[in-house]
């Protein structure tokens, strides 16, 4: 009920860019589409997309992860151009679906960090993310990724609690360590 016919889709040889995006999919109800990035058009999953409802694409990861031909097919089938939520690498990538989600009804009260480098923490999290109406961010294990930092320290006035997802050897004490120093 109340679907808005919103849905993302991103590469399904690899995990970050839909971990990123799970607590705004779970909070909203948005399904997430695995397109190979080897596949071409892919017009199965486009016409899997439309009979389902979706409306409205947003393509997780830049053009190497999502082809710009998979964009144009979406184009095609629904009629707008995909909104593209991408970075640098995944990190940046994670930071970018994040801002988008606080734009359109998360918050950084609550923010998780994970390790971008293994998936069963982050995919666990998420879901929790979306639940308590929060986003999640993705770090390296031994160090806290740059943009991260950055996006922090510049939301510190409405974070009151950090999630890290996972021990030590996910998440490093480094990592834990500039979490708290990005937060004074």
């Amino acid at each position: 009920d109340g679907y808005d016919g919103s849905a993302f889709i991103t590469t399904g040889r690899n995990f970050p860019d839909a971990l990123a995006a799970s607590p705004l999919a779970t909070a909203n109800g948005w399904p997430i589409y695995l397109s190979d990035p080897a596949a071409g058009a892919n017009t199965a999953l486009t016409a899997t997309m439309k009979a389902s409802g979706v409306t409205r694409a947003i393509v997780l990861g830049g053009t190497n992860v999502v082809s710009e031909i998979v964009a144009t097919e979406i184009m095609n089938t629904f009629g707008s151009t995909p909104i593209r939520l991408s970075g640098a690498d995944r990190y940046a990538t994670a930071v970018e679906v994040a801002t988008y989600g606080v734009n359109t009804g998360l918050s950084w009260d609550k923010p998780a960090i994970a390790t971008g480098q293994k998936f069963p923490d982050a995919l666990a999290g998420g879901v929790l993310q979306g639940h308590t109406g929060s986003v999640l961010l993705l770090t390296p294990t031994a160090s806290l990724y740059p943009s991260v930092a950055t996006i922090l320290a510049a939301n510190k006035a409405t974070i009151v609690e950090v999630r890290i997802l996972g021990g030590t050897a996910s998440v490093s004490e480094t990592v834990r360590t500039a979490v708290q120093d990005s937060l004074k």
